[in-house]
Parts: structure tokens; C-alpha cells; sequence
């Protein structure tokens, strides 16, 4: 498959980094302590592009974009190849939209203000924990600057994890605002203008001129309010 990068960044984002497959929703790209970055997602059409593929359709231009593809753990990719009869093209594109919508609506509205920002705080930690192990500015890049395969899991971890992450803080801020006040609001709300513009430099990366630097304010409200409550 000849993937454009746009494609995949927005197929693992929206997936969040796990199988799309009901009831499954595997981490694709685990860490393991044995042998570290493993990537175990696979990018499966859902309209197979070639004559006798699964699902194939020659009534139907397939393609390798982002529409036509969803993010499967090996498991069920297989399965639902070697078994096409039983999984239509509306089945998988329904399991598709379905986890796609539980990932951009998870964390409802939280009754109280600890609570918020402990769930906000687990998800900047991870975040946290993923970008100075293999972010750009991390001992790894400095000490192998030319590893390709370095760099590419850090691609995959952002859009796999930090990027879900970021939209469930997002989901968990406007749920919650009333549990701000205005000038926490105000610092939040820096929060949310770098999360949004990160999200675009993933599919469409920008000038580092232009970069939109992650708020350290943000942070220090967050977990400030967890070390003193």
C-alpha cells in the first residue's frame, strides 16, 4: 500500500491508536519491556483495491485514503479477510464511525473539580511520559538524531496517544468549564488553542517559526490544584 502520511496520521488519531473491531480496542502500538516499541496496528481496507481482494468492488474506486482504510489488531484483520462473506463493507465502515465517535466523545461531564483534574492529570502524564522519551527533544533524538526508526515511532505515538489524549482533554475541558474559574478558564483555554493547532501539524505539519509551544502554565494550574487538594 502507498499510504500518504496525511492518511495515516488521521486513521491512527481517530482510532486512538486501537482496533476499531467492537469490543476489542487493543493498543496497537504497545510498549514492551522486553523489546520496547512495538507496532501491531494494521491499516485494512475496507473496499479492497485490487480485482479479488477482500470486498472488492470494480463498481467502486477504492483507494488508499483515509476513508477507504480502518485500523485493525492483526486478529481481525485476518478475520475479517478470510471470512469477507460474514463482514460487509457497511459493517466495517459502521465499526469504523462507531469507535470513532467514542473516541471524540469520551469523558462526559465530572461533578467535581478533583476529580476533573485528576483524570486531566493522568493524560498530561502520559503525555509527558511519551514526548521526552521519544519526542524531538529527547535524549533518544539527541543521542541517534538520524534513527528512522526512532523518529517514526514518535510519529506513530503522537497521533496514537498523545493526539486522542489531547482531544480528551479537550472533550473533558468544555464539559467542565463551570469548574473554573475565569482566570483558570483563561489559562485552559491556552491549552486548548495548542491542542487544536497540534492537531493540525500532525496532518499538516507547519513551519517551526509558527509552532504553537505546549502552555507550561496549563500544567502548573493542573497540577498545582492535584499537590494542594
Amino acid at each position: 500500500m502507498a499510504i500518504d502520511i496525511k492518511d495515516i496520521k488521521l486513521l491512527w488519531g481517530k482510532a486512538a491508536g486501537r482496533c476499531s473491531y467492537p469490543n476489542c480496542q487493543d493498543d496497537l502500538a504497545p510498549l514492551l519491556a522486553s523489546n520496547g516499541a512495538t507496532i501491531l496496528g494494521e491499516m485494512a481496507h475496507i473496499i479492497g483495491r485490487k480485482s479479488g481482494a477482500a470486498r472488492s468492488d470494480v463498481n467502486v474506486g477504492a483507494d488508499d485514503t483515509y476513508s477507504n482504510l480502518i485500523l485493525l489488531c492483526p486478529t481481525h484483520h485476518t478475520l475479517i479477510d478470510k471470512a469477507e462473506g460474514d463482514f460487509s463493507i457497511d459493517l466495517l465502515q459502521s465499526w469504523k464511525s462507531r469507535w470513532e465517535g467514542q473516541v471524540a466523545a469520551s469523558f462526559p461531564q465530572i461533578s467535581d473539580r478533583a476529580g476533573l483534574f485528576r483524570e486531566i492529570q493522568s493524560l498530561l502524564e502520559q503525555n509527558h511520559q511519551i514526548h521526552s522519551e521519544w519526542g524531538p527533544t529527547s535524549q533518544r533524538a539527541k543521542d541517534h538524531p538520524q534513527s528512522s526508526q526512532s523518529a517514526a515511532y514518535w510519529q506513530l505515538r503522537r497521533i496514537g496517544v498523545i493526539l486522542p489524549n489531547n482531544g480528551s482533554i479537550l472533550n473533558l475541558l468544555r464539559a467542565n468549564k463551570q469548574l473554573f474559574t475565569p482566570t483558570e478558564w483563561s489559562i485552559a483555554t491556552s491549552f486548548i488553542e495548542h491542542a487544536e493547532f497540534f492537531a493540525r501539524h500532525c496532518i499538516e505539519p507547519c513551519d517551526s517559526t509558527a509552532y504553537l509551544p505546549f502552555p507550561e502554565e496549563f500544567s502548573n494550574l493542573i497540577f498545582r490544584e492535584r499537590t494542594d487538594g
